[in-house]
């Protein structure tokens, strides 16, 4: 990584390593199947913690085996029905080639998370929470069936049609330079048709696995791989487009750092993309003030809300590559653009500013919430920190104080990062919240 070009924007930026691993160079392996009781080659998910698919997926930046017809136009006329509109059309095949088929997310409407408000979850249209005053490419007005809807087959090929949609939940996406730092171009269903032969055969020379999508939905997972459509010049040594190529910074919660809504009155992280640089020196604002800089570190933060007021924003800290600053609380809700300038050069990105859109202080990177246990015993304060085991009550009352942000638009100057709101209710069971605004 460097400071020009974010790390994973080019597929050389991903290196496989000989014996890291059981999968190969192509994501996969020989393996046995229930399937394949005599041994198969198989490409392998990668999946998160959430056990959603991840990178690199299914398929690597090339094939281990030759490529067959991909998109088909027609049907062989004595291909038959296997599978059609969420049901078998005659009794499931033995064949592990037509039985390594899953069907069941077909019945399943595609649903999607949009990065307007990620916290109204998983919609079966999308986007449905876009300001009025914003255009989007793609999406689904009406919900769309997932996954895999037809498998005809004869001896030579399988043929499949999918809407190219899957069936968990997908986004929500992020562009720092679009309108609310929101990617506009939503998935909609593609009804691809795909061939699949039924003699698969090593290629002697291995193929690349082309840019994007080179299949379609399959049971669940898309079939990607590490291109973008970025692509970089080594003469030049610069990118050659294909995305958002140009200084700016992106946008996120400084509590979750979640990026999506942000409320008036919130603590805000930017960080630097694309040689940006967001201040010309170091320096965090003054622990206790009642108010914020509104420069520091060479930098300042104008926040151009959706009346068009161009707000200047409090600064706790600043950096080149990353700045803290807090939403004025007088922004307006909608679609925001947020500068900040330093020396003389100014880097821009987009928000959408919400009413309230709470978020809390992690204290770990697996996501163990900041914050403390208060326990009163005799009339005497007591604190114990948080993920420390359980904790015995007795006769003793107990609080558990936590730490967020984007509550509510605050009516009074901010607090320092460790002094907070308490609405501290007293009772058997820690139950407790502490806000900073």
């Amino acid at each position: 990584m460097n400071a020009v070009y974010p790390l994973g924007r080019y597929v050389e930026d991903y290196d496989y390593v000989a014996g890291a691993g059981d999968l190969d160079q192509y994501n996969g392996r020989f393996t046995v199947t229930p399937e394949f009781p005599g041994g198969t080659y198989a490409y392998y998910v990668t999946i998160a913690d959430d056990r959603s698919p991840a990178f690199p997926y299914i398929i690597n930046v090339q094939l281990y085996g030759a490529s067959n017809g991909g998109n088909s136009p027609t049907v062989a006329a004595d291909a038959v029905d296997y599978f059609n509109s969420g049901a078998l059309t005659q009794p499931a095949s033995a064949d592990p080639q037509l039985a390594s088929w899953y069907t069941k997310g077909s019945l399943q409407n595609a649903t999607a998370i949009t990065g307007y408000d990620p916290s109204t979850g998983a919609s079966t249209t999308w986007p449905t929470n876009k300001p009025a005053n914003i255009t989007v490419s793609g999406g689904n007005a009406t919900p769309a069936t997932a996954d895999i809807q037809r498998i005809r087959f004869n001896t030579a090929n399988v043929y499949v049609n999918s809407n190219a949609l899957p069936s968990y939940p997908i986004g929500p996406w992020f562009n720092a330079p679009d309108p609310g730092g929101v990617f506009m171009n939503f998935a909609s269903s593609a009804k691809q048709q795909f061939r699949v032969t039924r003699a698969p055969a090593v290629a002697s020379t291995k193929s690349s696995s082309g840019l994007g999508a080179v299949g379609i939905w399959v049971n669940g997972v898309s079939i990607f791989n590490t291109l973008d459509g970025g692509s970089f010049s080594n003469s030049t040594g610069a990118d050659q487009g294909g995305g958002g190529v140009g200084p700016h910074a992106t946008h996120a919660s400084a509590a979750s750092f979640e990026r999506g809504p942000v409320a008036p009155g919130s603590l805000v992280s930017a960080f630097a993309q694309f040689n940006a640089a967001l201040a010309t020196s170091t320096a965090t604002g003054t622990p206790g003030a009642s108010e914020w800089p509104l420069a520091l570190a060479g930098a300042t933060v104008t926040v151009t809300d959706s009346t068009g007021k161009a707000l200047p924003a409090g600064i706790v800290y600043a950096s080149a590559s990353q700045l803290n600053y807090r939403v004025p609380p007088t922004a307006a809700a909608g679609l925001a653009k947020v500068t900040i300038t330093a020396a003389g050069t100014a880097v821009t990105g987009n928000i959408t500013v919400a009413a309230t859109y709470p978020g809390l202080f992690r204290q770990t990177a697996d996501g163990l919430a900041a914050g403390q246990i208060v326990r009163v015993h005799n009339g005497v304060q007591s604190f114990e920190p948080l993920g420390s085991g359980a904790v015995t009550l007795g006769s003793d009352q107990v609080y558990v104080v936590l730490y967020g942000t984007g509550l509510e638009a605050p009516t009074s100057p901010p607090r320092s990062a460790g002094a907070a709101r308490r609405w501290l209710m007293p009772g058997r069971r820690a139950r407790s919240l502490d806000w900073i605004r």
